[in-house]
């Protein structure tokens, strides 16, 4: 993925236009605002394959018929894992019994889908990340 000349204004974009929305499976779980933003970044919908679902059973499904059994495996089909994540960069968060799929600040912490919206968490060590 390429990042587009205007990137860094692009998220801060799609940032406040995603701020307020609550979670809803398959418009704004945390998967599908992190492909948003990262889209915002890049042009690129990592998650067109992957959209259509409503419930997290769904979301599952979807993950299936791509082949994978997981976010991070999906990842890990199109994207390099980094060890340092920089601004835009996705992370994966461990949060049994869902993980949590967000996107990196580029200060040590990680904005994504919460409850009733976008929240900001540090990463922490077990996290994985995705270079963009």
């Amino acid at each position: 993925m390429t990042r587009l000349c205007d990137w860094r204004e692009s998220l801060c974009r799609a940032a406040i236009e995603l701020r307020d929305r609550p979670f809803v499976w398959g418009v704004s779980d945390c998967g599908l605002t992190a492909a948003d933003l990262v889209a915002s970044i890049t042009g690129e919908d990592i998650a067109a394959p992957l959209r259509g679902y409503t419930s997290r059973l769904g979301a599952t499904r979807s993950l299936l018929r791509n082949g994978c059994r997981s976010v991070a495996e999906f990842l890990d089909a199109r994207l390099t894992r980094t060890k340092l994540p920089r601004a835009g960069d996705f992370v994966l968060i461990p949060s049994p019994p869902l993980d949590c799929l967000m996107v990196a600040d580029g200060r040590g912490a990680a904005w994504g889908q919460g409850e009733l919206a976008l929240l900001r968490v540090p990463i922490p060590a077990c996290a994985l990340a995705w270079a963009v």
